[in-house]
């Protein structure tokens, strides 16, 4: 695999993927030939892969997935601690952003990002913003 993007040792959240792409282009350079992204998803890879292969297919950079549940992955973030591969983290439940946000992992989210999102759909530490919802009725 090519050269990793640059990144702060910390990682990047976010509960959906409306919010990525911007935001991965912006981690991107000029020249992205031989870069590689690395995903940790709690997201379905049935539903997500697509917006990967799209996003692959824009800008050059190569994004290599771990897919599992996100309260493993997030243990997983937890266990890996600063020395964690991952450059981004999309999860299925607030608790396992939370987890991995009170350790300290997640960088703060650009101005750019959280202001696509309402302030109620985003961490105290602007560090994670959900962007899916999910209604469940009787």
């Amino acid at each position: 695999m090519g050269s990793k993007l640059s990144k702060s040792r910390t990682i990047l959240a976010i509960a959906g993927f409306a919010a990525i792409a911007s935001t991965l282009v912006g981690c991107s350079s000029d020249s992205s030939e031989g870069q590689s992204l690395v995903v940790y998803s709690g997201r379905s890879e049935e539903f997500i892969a697509p917006f990967f292969a799209e996003f692959t297919e824009q800008t050059g950079i190569q994004v290599d997935v771990r897919y599992g549940d996100s309260a493993a992955l997030a243990a997983q973030i937890l266990e890996e601690g600063e020395n964690s591969p991952a450059d981004l983290f999309l999860a299925q439940d607030a608790g396992s952003l939370g987890a991995v946000s009170a350790a300290g992992l997640l960088r703060p989210l650009e101005q750019s990002i959280l202001g696509k999102v309402e302030t109620k759909y985003q961490s105290v530490n602007q560090d994670w913003i959900g962007i899916t919802g999910r209604a469940r009725v009787f």
